[in-house]
């Protein structure tokens, strides 16, 4: 059996991995324990809480490009990519918000959406003429 929290239904993968799908969990380390017939293994699981984005700030900005934004919203400070449009932009992050400066654009609105080892959390920004 294997367990975070209890027994759980795991799948045996191949002789050195199994796949086991957990419940939902705060964010924070648990105990993982998997016993087989030569003993038991334990190590510990990290559940990363998913990113949420309150608003950009500004949330247009021109179709030239250069519009400095703030991205603020929760968990985004271990965020490995942030792209508009579908495409990459430089980032910096800081505690509470992430900060990006827009490329040209053709007019209309885009998804700006931050990635983090949470998962993925998605805003709008429409650029204007």
């Amino acid at each position: 059996p294997c367990c975070l929290r209890g027994p759980s239904p795991f799948t045996v993968v191949n002789n050195t991995a199994i796949e086991i799908t957990t419940e939902a969990e705060g964010a924070g380390s648990q105990d993982v324990r998997v016993t087989a017939p030569n003993g038991t293994a334990a190590s510990k699981f990290s559940f990363v809480a998913p990113p949420r984005i309150n608003s950009p700030i500004p949330n247009s900005g021109s179709t030239a490009g250069g519009t400095a934004a703030f991205i603020h919203g929760v968990n985004l400070a271990e965020a490995t990519q942030v792209t508009i449009g579908g495409k990459p932009v430089r980032f910096s992050v800081k505690t509470h918000f992430i900060w990006v400066v827009t490329a040209a654009e053709l007019a209309g609105p885009r998804d700006v959406v931050v990635t983090t080892p949470g998962g993925t959390a998605t805003t709008r920004f429409t650029f204007v003429d």
